[in-house]
């Protein structure tokens, strides 16, 4: 398979930081997506939203990088959303354990509407 880079597109709305992503998530494109989180979490306004519906794989050190949105929402009490996941991008997430550390929405209008909970151990 041809390398293709990572691209990330912010969008920044009420309520809501979306990051969209297109491309592959791998070693030689995560830097990407931890730089674009750096860039949105201080402050972390609203939900953080990571549209993956242009993703078309995931390795280890992308699920790094997922992590490392994961944390930076839960630094801010919330949890990172993850949204159009292809199925062996969600296999792969679930298969490392990481699928819990997520919000999944099949769609953008689903994250968006959906109830943010307290995370646990925080105040309502």
């Amino acid at each position: 398979m041809p390398f293709q880079r990572l691209r990330v597109k912010t969008i920044r709305m009420p309520g809501a930081t979306i990051l969209v992503l297109e491309g592959r998530l791998d070693a030689a494109t995560v830097g990407k997506l931890i730089a674009a989180v750096d860039e949105v979490k201080a402050p972390l306004v609203g939900r953080l939203v990571l549209d993956m519906g242009e993703v078309s794989d995931v390795d280890m050190a992308g699920l790094g990088g997922l992590a490392h949105a994961a944390r930076a929402a839960r630094d801010h009490d919330r949890r990172a959303r993850l949204v159009n996941l292809q199925p062996p991008v969600r296999q792969r997430l679930t298969t490392a354990g990481l699928a819990d550390a997520f919000r999944l929405h099949e769609d953008l209008t689903d994250a968006l509407g959906d109830h943010e909970p307290p995370t646990p151990g925080t105040s309502a």
